[in-house]
């Protein structure tokens, strides 16, 4: 979209070390451990710098920007749901099979990961897109009442059990849909 600040920055890389972040990485992960909460780690990436003044059309860089991150998730999840395919119409339904449990992994999680950052609520992709898809003066109310508190209100979903209540759902029909696209036509 004409902003290159990403790739000046080293962080258009597949090297992991670049996109450390020391709390979202480390540090919350360790925490999420060490809790009840362990049994679904939570945690980011550094996120990558952008300069919207650089984009060719802001609204459109924005949303596209936004929506890179969940995009390719659904694009793993569909690539998951071919390799689970694979494997099962070589070893049916049982995922006793390495790849299909590979498989089936990757489709969960990826489409999980789509749909928890497509939530409106600042810091997720989610809420730029909500933003630049509404008219300016709304988005700009949009912002200055969720940014100071989007952290916040992530959390206490997250830490209530809301925040699986709304993803859980979506991502579970989602799954199942793929899973059910993945077993057409493999005798059970």
């Amino acid at each position: 979209m004409g902003d290159d600040t990403g790739y000046r920055a080293g962080r258009i890389s597949l090297n992991p070390v670049v996109h450390i972040d020391p709390i979202g990485t480390i540090l919350f992960p360790l925490i999420a451990l060490f809790t009840p909460f362990g049994a679904f780690l939570l945690g980011w990436a550094k996120p990558t710098p952008v300069q919207p003044a650089r984009f060719r059309k802001l609204a459109l860089g924005q949303i596209v920007t936004a929506g890179a991150g969940p995009l390719s998730n659904f694009a793993l999840a569909i690539v998951f749901t071919i390799v689970y395919g694979v494997a099962i119409r070589f070893s049916g339904v049982s995922l006793r099979n390495p790849l299909a449990f590979v498989g089936f992994i990757g489709v969960y999680l990826n489409v999980g990961l789509a749909i928890f950052n497509l939530i409106p609520l600042p810091p997720l992709d989610g809420s730029w897109i909500a933003s630049w898809g509404l008219p300016r003066r709304w988005g700009n109310a949009y912002d200055r009442f969720f940014e100071p508190y989007g952290y916040l209100i992530l959390m206490g979903l997250f830490f209530t059990g809301v925040l699986w209540r709304i993803v859980g759902p979506i991502t579970n029909a989602l799954t199942y849909v793929l899973f059910a696209v993945a077993q057409a036509g493999v005798p059970v």
